[in-house]
């Protein structure tokens, strides 16, 4: 069985690591900041993207273990332009239930507790976190992630780089568009604005999300 590599090394990460760790998968982080991981996990600290041009074993495979989806998406973009090829890995935790005709894109978390029913598709490096529960026939777009605890009813669709915040409900046949945020405990009656910031129950919007925002401090 194939080893796991994480790119990035916050807190995110590290409760992927804990879990690889448990099944003896980590092979280890990649970082720009060496500094930045703690003590228990630099000995499994591999170094910068630089890494991959003189190890290009596919005997590994990769995830990124960051919360924001804009900033995976970074990544992405960045090892594309680089020419770095990788082979990208699906990261599922023993502790879910996912129905069989579900299908999972390449680069995709899944976090321990999380139920996904008949015939949703989770795009390309979505992350979906601890206890996440999607109803039937879902989409979630690429880069597009969850908190713990978020409800979804039926025929949802999550839009590109979209985050749904802790303890969230979305309503039946919902579209959240894309690079929306959804904040913690909001209940979606209604589909959301491209680019935007909802919150309340029912959710209602707030105002457009500003470039780079970290939505996650």
């Amino acid at each position: 069985m194939k080893k796991f590599i994480i790119i990035g090394s916050g807190d995110h990460a590290k409760v992927i690591a804990s879990e690889l760790l448990q099944r003896k998968k980590l092979l280890g982080f990649i970082d720009k900041n060496k500094s930045k991981i703690s003590s228990e996990f630099k000995k499994y600290y591999l170094g910068d993207l630089s890494f991959f041009y003189s190890n290009k074993s596919s005997n590994y495979q990769v995830i990124i273990g960051i919360g924001r989806g804009d900033l995976r998406k970074k990544i992405v973009d960045e090892i594309r332009k680089k020419k770095i090829q990788l082979n990208w890995g699906i990261f599922v935790s023993d502790k879910t239930f996912i129905m069989p005709d579900v299908k999972i894109s390449e680069g995709s978390v899944i976090l321990k507790g999380c139920i996904i029913s008949n015939r949703c598709k989770i795009g390309k490096h979505c992350h979906l976190n601890t206890g996440t529960i999607l109803d039937h026939d879902n989409i979630f777009n690429d880069f597009a992630s969850t908190g713990p605890g978020v409800i979804t009813g039926g025929n949802v669709q999550v839009g590109l780089e979209s985050f749904v915040g802790i303890g969230s409900i979305i309503k039946n046949n919902i579209k959240i568009n894309s690079q929306t945020v959804i904040g913690s405990g909001s209940v979606v009656v209604k589909n959301t604005k491209k680019g935007s910031i909802y919150f309340g129950n029912p959710a209602k919007f707030k105002r457009l999300k500003r470039d780079n925002e970290n939505y996650l401090k």
